[in-house]
């Protein structure tokens, strides 16, 4: 267990960077948590989510601008979810962009939209920006937060050091469950 405990130091952040490309719940919530446990620095595991972040979903938005024919045959299938987050984007804007973050799907989405609508990209980027620092420290200082009040009751309950691991794990699965069904909730609500 110590030796997938060093790979992750040493490869934490480059598998949060590939993780948070799309906006990945798990990858950062599994960085926060090892960050409470003193295996990764929290700040920089927010910067590597928040780069990440906005590069792959600017990304996303420049290339469906730029090859949108090439691009919509992939997404035939999710038709009715563009239709809709186009309606979302000119009657919302802003805050469009900013929910999209936390919502399964419509993170990805929504950057395909941009792409494809006239929507001013240069807006986009600087808003997209900032929901994607938003996002990076609200999901990182949420989930770091809860790994260290997760340690202090372990450590509280005199547990074997052994078990802190699988409790991790476990928490780390409860919360990406957790946020999954919230991102149902809202999605269905909107």
């Amino acid at each position: 267990m110590q030796e997938v405990l060093d790979n992750l130091e040493s490869w934490g952040y480059l598998l949060l960077f590939v993780y948070s490309f799309y906006g990945g719940y798990v990858g950062l919530i599994a960085a926060a948590t090892m960050s409470s446990l003193g295996k990764m620095d929290i700040m920089l595991c927010i910067i590597v989510a928040f780069v990440a972040n906005t590069i792959g979903s600017s990304l996303t938005a420049y290339l469906s601008r730029h090859y949108k024919k090439d691009i919509l045959p992939f997404f035939s299938k999710y038709k009715r979810q563009i239709a809709l987050t186009q309606v979302w984007i000119k009657r919302y804007g802003k805050i469009a962009i900013f929910v999209s973050k936390y919502i399964h799907i419509v993170r990805f989405i929504v950057p395909v939209t941009i792409g494809i609508s006239r929507y001013n990209f240069k807006n986009f980027l600087i808003q997209n920006a900032f929901a994607c620092l938003l996002w990076a420290i609200v999901v990182g200082f949420v989930a770091f937060s809860a790994g260290n009040i997760v340690r202090e009751i372990l450590e509280y309950l005199n547990v074997n050091p052994y078990i802190v691991p699988v409790v991790v794990i476990c928490w780390i699965i409860f919360v990406a469950f957790l946020a999954k069904i919230l991102s149902k909730r809202i999605k269905k609500n909107l």
